[in-house]
């Protein structure tokens, strides 16, 4: 049985081991959150390159579709090129890029010199599909 003065005490512990086990945890996913947002940004922003050139195969004065805009996602997911950038995502050094000037500094890299233009076959598909939502 604990002594009376021994509650006040050990409370404090409790919850300074229990701050502690989730300053780890949050230290050990800041790097995952860091690679999540780093992929999220490159491949939005691949994807509305893929949709301005399959927009602009179609010519002008042609609504954006969803027909177009699901074409524009599949040119980039089904290209090497997502994967390269995944790639390098995964293989960085992520511990360097909590920086929020050096994640922004990777962000650029990583769009111009992943410039991404749809494959032919799917610059052709977008010529054929139908207007209109």
């Amino acid at each position: 049985m604990l002594a009376p003065g021994a509650i006040p005490v050990l409370i404090p512990m409790a919850a300074a081991v229990a701050f502690a086990a989730w300053a780890y945890q949050m230290y050990e996913q800041t790097p995952k959150v860091v690679c999540c947002l780093l992929a999220y940004i490159v491949d939005l922003t691949n994807i509305m390159q893929s949709l301005f050139w399959l927009e602009r195969a179609r010519g002008k004065d042609k609504p954006v579709s969803f027909d177009l805009i699901n074409l524009a996602i599949e040119a980039y997911c089904c290209s090497p090129v997502r994967n390269q950038i995944h790639g390098e995502i995964r293989n960085s050094n992520v511990l360097r890029l909590i920086h929020r000037d050096r994640t922004l500094d990777e962000v650029v890299r990583l769009i111009e010199t992943y410039r991404f233009e749809p494959a032919a076959e799917y610059v052709q598909r977008a010529t054929t599909l139908p207007l209109g939502w």
